[in-house]
């Protein structure tokens, strides 16, 4: 069983976080673009250790084990645990044929049986979510499990506060901190979205509501206060985090030039359900990836790992990785003529790589300390 919607929600909850995670969660639940998460026994590998083991697949990045059936993945373990004869290694690659293991292994890369990095006190922080949808129940629990009382939500829609009580006291827990305020209002109303001060929040989640009749009508809404918005935003490092959820992939396209993350939920319900359909283990792979702590995917600047003058190459990010605890997944890219996500890519090819750029890590996290200040 996997709660799609959970998984959504956490996906959402996460990217309150970093700006760009929502595009290396989507292309790795995408199977026909860029790279994506497979799961596969393969022979011969029972009792081998996790960092030689992963030096033997030259097109793919091993990423960790998964027992067969049921059991719970261990993502980026550390670089002495044992592969049992029964478990499945979990990779990230552009196809399946590139998780065929390689008869000669790479040159060594040892990895740092370092203890989980801890992401620092969280400080207090703002979040302003536009619109309504039965999604939002549990992004908040997803929110209150995050960060706690270190985060403040206010949630705006026309959707009567009285209904959205009803649905959350079903998912409200004793030990609850986050403190949510409910405002009724129509932000489609540029007057209205002022009055918001939305240059005062941390980060923004547009959600697609679901009190449109059709799925043209809520993504117009969307598009719609994300244009209002533009005039009421700073750019630079001044920004909040934005997150726009789209429900049809078409209309997605609007948004490819823009730096803020767009999540086309319905498009990720479809993968997760085909991908699980076809493989099952992959269910508990996904639910892991997105749980508050553990195995996390972390956007960090890539010049906290090599010397840009080099120029490096991913072999060389690779190694940095490892010697910190960490899997380097790919590059996320912010230079212009070489904006997007490459996950996985080749490990020899000499990049050029700027200021800006920045790492995509699989990293243990531990639970951090929550504080609020003023």
């Amino acid at each position: 069983i996997i709660a799609i919607d959970d998984i959504v929600s956490r996906l959402n909850a996460q990217s309150t976080r970093q700006r760009g995670l929502s595009k290396v969660y989507s292309e790795l639940l995408t199977l026909t673009e860029g790279s994506a998460i497979y799961v596969r026994a393969i022979a011969g590998f029972a009792g081998v250790r996790f960092e030689d083991a992963r030096r033997r697949f030259p097109n793919a990045i091993l990423i960790g084990t998964t027992p067969a059936g049921q059991g719970t993945p261990n993502l980026a373990p550390s670089p002495d645990t044992r592969i049992a004869p029964d478990d499945l290694l979990v990779f990230i690659a552009h196809r399946y044929d590139d998780t065929t293991p390689s008869a000669t292994e790479l040159p060594a890369c040892p990895m740092s049986p370092e203890a989980p990095r801890t992401l620092g006190q969280i400080g207090h922080r703002r979040t302003l979510i536009l619109g309504w949808s039965r999604k939002i129940a549990t992004l908040l629990w997803e929110l209150d499990r995050h960060f706690g009382d270190s985060y403040e939500v206010d949630v705006v829609s026309t959707t009567p506060v009285e209904t959205r009580e009803r649905l959350l006291q079903y998912y409200e827990s004793e030990d609850q901190r986050l403190p949510v305020r409910h405002v009724e209002a129509d932000f489609r109303i540029p007057r209205v979205l002022e009055q918001l001060e939305p240059a005062a929040y941390d980060s923004i989640l547009i959600l697609a509501s679901e009190r449109a009749s059709v799925e043209e009508e809520a993504d117009a809404t969307t598009t719609s206060a994300y244009l209002m918005l533009q005039d009421l935003l700073p750019t630079g490092a001044e920004r909040p985090n934005v997150l726009i959820e789209m429900l049809d992939p078409d209309n997605a396209l609007l948004f490819e030039n823009v730096s803020d993350d767009v999540m086309v939920s319905s498009s990720i319900v479809s993968f997760l359900l085909s991908q699980v359909a076809l493989n099952r283990e992959l269910a508990a792979v996904f639910s892991e990836l997105t749980r508050p702590w553990g195995p996390q995917i972390l956007l960090e600047p890539v010049s906290q790992y090599v010397d840009l003058t080099g120029p490096p190459t991913f072999d060389e990010i690779e190694r940095a990785a490892a010697a910190r605890g960490e899997i380097a997944l790919g590059l996320k890219r912010r230079v212009q003529s070489h904006a997007g996500l490459v996950l996985n890519p080749d490990r020899d090819v000499e990049l050029h790589l700027g200021s800006e750029d920045a790492v995509v890590l699989l990293s243990t996290v531990a639970e951090p300390r929550t504080t609020v200040s003023d």
